[in-house]
């Protein structure tokens, strides 16, 4: 079966927003066209108030389909969408990637 895609329109068109089966979080983001993390971080800095909106409004982001190939390139766009993010987290391992991105849990799997 094929999810029902509700869209939303973005500022000046850089990104296509879309949920899926009508469901309101996440909020999509994709590129509408191949591009680099630099012009998306400066998207997300001059579209920060939408970006803010969007988050409170659909409770999550998930950044599809953009070239994020590392932590570091992780955590700049983070902290372009939460400038004051820190790694301050109980519970996370020791082993950090970066100032604030961690390896995912190393427990025991079932």
């Amino acid at each position: 079966m094929i999810a029902r895609v509700s869209g939303t329109e973005t500022p000046d068109g850089f990104v296509r927003a879309r949920t899926e089966s009508d469901n309101p979080l996440p909020l999509i983001l994709e590129p509408t066209k191949p591009g680099r993390i630099e012009a998306l971080l400066e998207w997300l800095g001059v579209h920060a108030a939408w970006v803010q909106d969007k988050i409170t409004t659909h409770g999550a982001l998930l950044l599809r389909g953009f070239p994020v190939q590392d932590a570091p390139t992780f955590e700049a766009i983070a902290r372009a969408i939460a400038p004051a993010v820190t790694g301050g987290f109980v519970g996370t391992p020791g082993n950090r990637l970066t100032g604030t991105v961690y390896p995912s849990s190393e427990g025991p799997t079932m």
